[in-house]
């Protein structure tokens, strides 16, 4: 059973809508979920 990819809160699933109750409206930022992957690679071909 696969569940990856939701916020649970209370032992209930939310939906996936920002600013939602205890998730910080940066948290589902697309652009600043890119870059730990872009500095990893930096450092990987540095």
């Amino acid at each position: 059973m696969s569940i990856g990819g939701r916020h649970f809160e209370d032992n209930e699933a939310l939906p996936h809508v920002a600013p939602a109750d205890g998730v910080a409206a940066h948290a589902l930022d697309p652009a600043i979920a890119t870059r730990p992957w872009e500095v990893s690679l930096d450092l990987l071909l540095s």
